[in-house]
């Protein structure tokens, strides 16, 4: 499957027959039970994502606590709360981390903590939380480290909406890591936008960071960086590492 077929859905189009009247379908035919079988498997697995289980009361201010814990934090202190809602509390905390993210009146510390630990859950759930912060967030930094967060997950149900959100952002920043996240879930579709700030990005740090993302993307796909846009856009795409396809698009 081609990295380029990260498409919301697939279009159909049926030719009329000349004299203007609808095309005669043939029936279909009988699904075997092997088919059976295995559409029955697709469709479980296509099913919509259990929302997550409601946090006990007594344990909001305990979420709470790890949020300014992990806020505070350096070094290999930081571990004790993103060890705590990955091994503890789980999917259960990503409502209370979704007030923090949302509220604009918390310190800015807090709410970048919140949204790390929404990360280190890898949930679906969580992984929305993040992708709407990334589409709606009148912060840049907050788009941009919501994006960094959504590449270290394996969310890859987001890809689509990467993409999209591209077309429309603003910020450097947030294209670097727009850009990164994309390239960790082997879609290329952010390379014109690493490329551009490998030369013309707001600062040395970035134009590096830029051609880093870009080398070690090249270093995957045993390319150069230079022929790794070319190759995108080519019937030759298939050469590029292929994405595992989630199950949730």
């Amino acid at each position: 499957m081609s990295p380029r077929a990260w498409t919301p859905g697939l279009v159909l189009l049926l030719a009329a027959c000349g004299d203007g009247s609808d095309p005669e379908l043939s029936p279909a035919p009988e699904l075997g039970p092997v088919v059976r079988a295995r559409l029955a498997e697709l469709e479980r697995q296509l099913a919509t994502v259990e929302d997550p289980p409601g946090l006990e009361p007594g344990r909001v201010e305990e979420v709470d606590g790890l949020v300014t814990m992990l806020a505070s934090s350096k070094g290999a202190l930081r571990e004790v709360p993103l060890e705590a809602i990955r091994e503890d509390i789980g999917p259960a905390a990503i409502g209370r981390l979704a007030e923090h993210v949302a509220d604009s009146a918390r310190e800015t510390n807090l709410r970048l903590a919140a949204a790390e630990l929404l990360g280190v859950l890898d949930h679906p759930s969580a992984a929305e939380v993040l992708m709407r912060q990334v589409e709606q967030a009148s912060e840049p930094w907050m788009r941009s480290w919501c994006a960094w967060y959504l590449g270290d997950t394996t969310q890859d149900q987001v890809v689509p909406r990467l993409l999209r959100r591209l077309r429309y952002e603003k910020d450097p920043a947030t294209f670097l890591w727009l850009g990164r996240a994309l390239l960790n879930f082997e879609n290329y579709g952010g390379l014109a936008a690493l490329e551009d700030l490998a030369t013309r990005g707001e600062d040395d740090n970035q134009r590096r960071t830029a051609a880093e993302l870009l080398q070690a993307a090249a270093d995957r796909a045993n390319f150069e960086p230079s022929e790794l846009a070319g190759l995108w856009a080519s019937q030759r795409a298939g050469e590029l590492p292929q994405p595992t396809p989630t199950l949730r698009l």
